[in-house]
């Protein structure tokens, strides 16, 4: 059987109590789409000012994906890459945040995706989370943003707020 190739989008996530943003820019090497400081005044993906600050510091990074058409693939390259970074990312878990890719799938019908264990024990030692969404292709990609927060005005999910 063919493999059927669908669109994604991958984004790196780091939410903690209080980490300043630019020690993760720092300490990765990549730039953030979104960034910002527990503390901050909240707003808009334009600019905009909204009531209150943000309860918990949070950076993205969105992927290049330019050439990319296999999810498995990428994502145990990616883990390759994230390794050498092991050290931060359990400094974040041990004090009180959370690491996460972000996984946007495109689908005109049903999806189905072997994750082999090795990358989720990859993950796990890393202390990386792994979110898989999936969305009906009819739900143009270019109408959605490439992460759950990302829409003008949103509010962190319960789980961006309060990570279990």
């Amino acid at each position: 059987m063919a493999r059927v190739v669908r669109p994604f989008e991958v984004s790196l996530h780091v939410v903690h109590p209080d980490v300043d943003p630019e020690s993760i820019t720092a300490a990765l090497g990549v730039a953030p789409k979104i960034q910002y400081r527990a503390g901050d005044r909240r707003r808009r993906l334009d600019g905009k000012l909204l009531d209150g600050v943000y309860s918990r510091s949070h950076w993205v990074h969105s992927m290049d994906l330019s050439g990319v058409t296999d999810l498995v693939s990428f994502l145990e390259e990616l883990l390759r890459r994230l390794e050498i970074h092991g050290e931060l990312f359990k400094r974040i878990s041990a004090s009180g945040g959370r690491t996460e890719l972000f996984c946007g799938i495109y689908a005109e019908s049903g999806w189905d995706e072997v994750i082999p264990h090795r990358l989720f024990a990859g993950l796990g030692e890393l202390k990386v989370d792994l979110r898989l969404d999936g969305y009906p292709k009819a739900h143009e990609k270019a109408d959605r943003p490439p992460f759950p927060s990302s829409r003008p005005g949103a509010q962190p999910s319960r789980r961006e707020q309060n990570p279990a």
